[in-house]
């Protein structure tokens, strides 16, 4: 998108009208890549770690709640180049609280693991040294 958009416009026999307003949008979308891969992981990393909602979260808040109605603000100053920054603004947007959602499962995995990590040593603490031994053959 970034580096041929010209080419790849060409694919439908664009005006020059349509040149002029799809190559910089092209261009700007494409930067956003990037950081919408970036958040791709991230929501694998989500579902496969059972935070299956927080994925449909990110995905709603970038398309729904950021890209539609900040495309509606920017439309309404006139000029159409204006509306293509609803896609760097919505990745932002969806990226900061792709970090937000990954921060508070880090927590959350970090408490289990250090409750997990507590009941383990109270375990081994309490087990009477000859118990120890016949546990291990």
């Amino acid at each position: 998108f970034t580096l041929v958009p010209r080419q790849m416009m060409a694919i439908f026999e664009p005006s020059e009208r349509m040149l002029r307003i799809g190559i910089p949008a092209f261009r700007l979308i494409g930067t956003t890549y990037l950081v919408s891969s970036m958040m791709t992981g991230l929501n694998s990393f989500f579902q496969a770690t059972g935070k299956s909602l927080f994925p449909l979260f990110v995905s709603l808040s970038r398309q729904v709640l950021v890209r539609i109605p900040t495309a509606y603000w920017l439309a309404s100053y006139g000029v159409i180049s204006r509306i293509w920054w609803c896609w760097p603004i919505s990745e932002v947007v969806s990226d900061i609280v792709c970090r937000l959602l990954l921060d508070n499962t880090n927590r959350q995995f970090k408490r289990k693991f250090d409750q997990i990590t507590t009941e383990t040593e109270k375990t081994i603490c309490n087990t009477e040294p000859s118990e120890q031994n016949t546990s291990m053959t």
